[in-house]
């Protein structure tokens, strides 16, 4: 990094007496400025190639679909400080994470005003990962959180409500080491059977084939080619086959059907006619309050209004007021 080469060098250097004192900062001055810093991010494009800095812009900008304003300042190195005017919209791209520009892993950091930007270390970023091949007994979300620790902090697990996860994968959202590679398993011993567990990382784009980190940078790969000894194919440990399709939850998968007049279909379908009744109870308040708020209108002009449908309906009648 270029900051730490820097840090070096200066520690080489034979300081002055004026440079070697230090200037203290009045705390009144980086607590306002901290308060502007909680509306943004840091970004690095993990990418070789220089970001086009006006598409790139462009492109997050409209992906983010943002309420507010957003505001991007190029810090070299692929490297953008954001801004934010409204903090949902921060807190919204936060949570939709990861981003890919060009293909290439948008890595974020929330700022923090008491460190240099320069100094931000870029380390984790959260995927959705994908837990195939588990015995129903161990799709669960207490397992989940204890197996998936080999790959990283565990942010959560999705399941019911009753922690049961069963379905065709475990779903855990983990926050992956840029810096290591890709864990692509892990053996299972369930009693006397072993079962090996693949894992699958949701939205994975670019990343070294041969070592499987993220932050890597393919043409500096420092791990031996095997292709050097005569093996080509074995050079490739990691590959696209860790990409996992992103999977949509369906609401019908939780839906209940059958039981009888007691069961549980029945009760979805009052819970249904609750929400539809809620719904539309507005409007039947709304139609009551306009009857009693014109109730004395109506009152001393109802027998009027029967008889004059009664008279209508009487020839003579038409014929005379016609007249």
């Amino acid at each position: 990094m270029e900051t730490e080469d820097l840090v070096s060098q200066w520690e080489k250097l034979h300081l002055s007496k004026e440079e070697s004192s230090f200037f203290h900062v009045n705390p009144e001055t980086y607590i306002e400025e901290g308060a502007r810093g909680k509306n943004c991010l840091v970004g690095k494009a993990l990418t070789e190639k220089s970001v086009n800095s006006e598409g790139f812009r462009v492109t997050m900008s409209q992906i983010w679909k943002l309420e507010g304003w957003v505001i991007f300042k190029e810090l070299g190195e692929q490297c953008f400080l954001i801004e934010f005017q409204k903090l949902t919209d921060k807190e919204r791209v936060l949570s939709g994470r990861p981003w890919f520009f060009d293909r290439h892993l948008l890595t974020m950091m929330e700022v923090d005003e008491t460190i240099s930007i320069h100094s931000l270390q870029f380390r984790f970023e959260p995927f959705w990962v994908q837990l195939h091949n588990l015995p129903l007994a161990t799709m669960t979300e207490e397992f989940g959180q204890q197996f998936a620790e080999a790959i990283g902090h565990v942010i959560r697990v999705e399941a019911e409500a009753d922690g049961r996860a069963w379905g065709r994968c475990l779903r855990v959202r983990v926050a992956v080491d840029l810096h290591q590679p890709l864990l692509r398993g892990k053996w299972l011993m369930l009693g006397e059977k072993q079962h090996w567990i693949p894992f699958k990382y949701e939205r994975l784009q670019s990343f070294c084939f041969k070592c499987g980190v993220l932050f890597h940078k393919g043409r500096n790969c420092t791990r031996t080619r095997a292709e050097q000894q005569g093996d080509e194919q074995a050079s490739y440990q990691f590959g696209p086959w860790l990409r996992g399709q992103p999977r949509i939850t369906n609401i019908f998968d939780r839906r209940r059907y059958g039981g009888g007049g007691g069961g549980n279909h029945r009760k979805d379908e009052q819970q249904g006619d609750r929400d539809r009744f809620e719904c539309e109870e507005p409007r039947c308040k709304g139609k009551a309050l306009k009857v009693e708020v014109l109730a004395g209108k109506q009152d001393t002009s109802l027998a009027e209004n029967e008889e004059e449908k009664k008279q209508g309906s009487n020839p003579n009648h038409q014929q005379k007021k016609q007249q």
